[in-house]
């Protein structure tokens, strides 16, 4: 059993998933990201995740915020095998 935090609301998968349909394939040259993130995140565990699961999919995260007053939710999925 495992939990796995991911980006939670519609907008955030579906840039998620638009970056990660069209980052490049293996072998071809890297091009500047396609899909670019805007949200704004806290300066805390959730909003660090959620940055590194934005940019392990292939999105450009230049245009999210970080507000150091906010704090971030996150979804947390309980995978059970």
């Amino acid at each position: 059993d495992e939990a796995v935090h991911c980006a939670g609301g519609s907008a955030s998968m579906t840039g998620t998933t638009l970056a990660l349909l069209l980052r490049p394939s293996d072998g071809e040259e890297h091009q500047e990201e396609k899909v670019h993130i805007l949200t704004k995140i806290g300066p805390d565990f959730a909003g660090n995740t959620l940055l590194e699961f934005y940019r392990r999919a292939g999105a450009s995260t230049r245009l999210v915020l970080t507000d150091e007053t906010a704090r971030t939710s996150m979804a947390v999925l309980p995978v059970f095998k």
